[in-house]
């Protein structure tokens, strides 16, 4: 199986089989467009950066996350699971940075969302840089069709504590070329960006419950 390289990356953004929410048009805006990607694509991967929001599981959470300061930015997602509720924290609402706990994970979210035709799949990876800070990402998959915001587990690895930042690129996105036909049967899927929720990236069975 080939992993896409930038040169067919490149094609593959041009052609509207990969889009990715702040990449500028590369018909009308070709200088931005060209700016993107020097920025955000290396050699064959796409940088992805996480979004305001995280998830923590409660009973685990950070200490962090208990202070009093901190209290107003939790909101509970499934009350009905004692000692094991789903929490939201707002990172805009913690100076765009937050403490985690070591071999703590949080559950955060793309910045942006993310549409792959069904000609292509890829996997969710974490970049050298945040792996060398002690953040680690369970390799993730991105089914071809897929179209909505990703789900980004981030673990601390470290035995101390470590900083996770809003907007930081934490993971990257690896294409592979699909052969033969599909169709994207997925849970998670959001079509109607505008549409979507945080609590779309927790489990489906507690995206009811917030």
């Amino acid at each position: 199986m080939a992993i896409l390289g930038k040169d067919a990356l490149v094609e593959a953004f041009k052609a509207g089989d990969i889009v990715y929410g702040n990449m500028p048009d590369p018909k009308k805006n070709k200088d931005k467009f060209a700016d993107w990607v020097s920025e955000s694509v290396s050699s064959a991967s796409l940088d992805v950066s996480i979004g305001q929001y995280l998830y923590t599981v409660q009973a685990s959470a950070p200490q962090e996350v208990a202070q009093v300061q901190f209290r107003q930015q939790l909101a509970p997602v499934d009350s009905s699971m004692p000692g094991n509720e789903w929490l939201r924290l707002d990172l805009e609402k913690t100076g765009n940075n937050l403490l985690v706990s070591p071999g703590h994970t949080v559950l955060a979210h793309s910045q942006f969302p993310i549409y792959v035709s069904e000609k292509y799949a890829a996997q969710i990876l974490v970049r050298s840089t945040a792996n060398r800070w002690g953040w680690q990402i369970p390799v993730g998959y991105i089914d071809p069709g897929f179209s909505g915001y990703l789900a980004i587990p981030l673990h601390n690895g470290l035995n101390r504590h470590n900083r996770i930042f809003k907007d930081a690129p934490y993971a990257q996105l690896v294409f592979y070329e699909v052969t033969g036909a599909v169709e994207y049967t997925g849970k998670y899927q959001t079509q109607d960006w505008s549409k979507w929720e945080p609590k779309d990236i927790l489990p489906r069975e507690l995206k009811g419950l917030s």
